[in-house]
């Protein structure tokens, strides 16, 4: 059970009408989703690690839409070893993503095969990874960093290269 999370600037003195007054029940019809999709590649005996690239959309009532191409890095430990190639599919509670940059921890990715499933969590939001590809070894579990950065992203009217913010390389507003 839990209110609104935009809190007041949700627009409703009833921080509990995002969800129908229903707060059990009920789910955010608004989303303050992230989804990503991305192509990854890892190797690891022990310690390991990869990057990949990935393309965010994001939606929030309070953001609206946005969008971002951005790369990562990523190291920790594994019991295993082994190597995988091939795409993944992120879902997170990220209100939009420029949220999805910086560091973020992942917990999972068992498997033997051509699949993964891993938790993911960073600065304020938490989410599920699973990817699909070609891989070799077992990998019985990890703990990995990984810090992202935006290449190109559209958030709250602006576009820019680089992270929103100080960060930033190049952004113009279109509003």
């Amino acid at each position: 059970i839990s209110e609104d999370p935009l809190g007041f600037d949700g627009g409703d003195l009833n921080l509990y009408a995002y969800v129908g007054n229903n707060p059990v029940m009920g789910v955010d019809p608004w989303g303050l989703w992230t989804v990503s999709i991305g192509i990854n590649i890892n190797a690891a005996l022990g310690f390991g690690g990869g990057g990949g690239t990935s393309l965010n959309i994001g939606y929030s009532k309070s953001d609206g839409l946005s969008f971002s191409m951005a790369g990562s890095a990523q190291g920790g430990a594994m019991a295993g070893g082994g190597a995988f190639a091939g795409g993944s599919l992120t879902i997170t509670n990220a209100d939009n993503v420029n949220q999805l940059n910086g560091t973020s921890y992942q917990v999972g990715r068992s498997g033997i095969g051509p699949a993964y499933a891993e938790g993911v969590a960073g600065a304020g939001y938490t989410g599920t990874t699973i990817g699909i590809g070609p891989s070799i070894g077992y990998t019985a579990g990890s703990v990995t960093a990984s810090t992202t950065s935006s290449i190109l992203q559209y958030n709250n009217g602006i576009y820019s290269v680089g992270n929103t913010g100080s960060s930033s390389l190049w952004s113009s507003c279109n509003k």
